[in-house]
């Protein structure tokens, strides 16, 4: 496993006790991130949760947005891909 996201009521779930029941295989580790001021960056996006659920998508502030430039010496078909990629990430997070 990757990434999880779980939204819960702090009412009713206590988060220490989800990892300790998901943590019981030596194998594997579950941690966690708190949300601060109801905003949490989750697999690039922010996820805000107050009443309801709603995301928009995370700019890691170091972020170039260059993948490949023009006239590097990289092969064609993987400048195209990286191309195709943004092309596939814009259509994934309309927002």
């Amino acid at each position: 496993m990757d990434d999880i996201l779980i939204i819960y009521n702090e009412k009713s779930a206590d988060i220490k006790d989800m990892l300790s029941e998901f943590n019981l295989s030596p194998k594997l580790k579950f941690t966690s991130k708190v949300a601060e001021n109801g905003k949490i960056n989750f697999l690039d996006t922010i996820t805000k949760s107050q009443h309801t659920v709603d995301s928009s998508i995370y700019r890691n502030p170091t972020t170039t947005d260059c993948i490949f430039p023009y006239d590097s010496f990289h092969a064609t078909h993987y400048k195209i891909s990286g191309i195709g990629y943004l092309i596939n990430r814009m259509l994934d997070y309309l927002i």
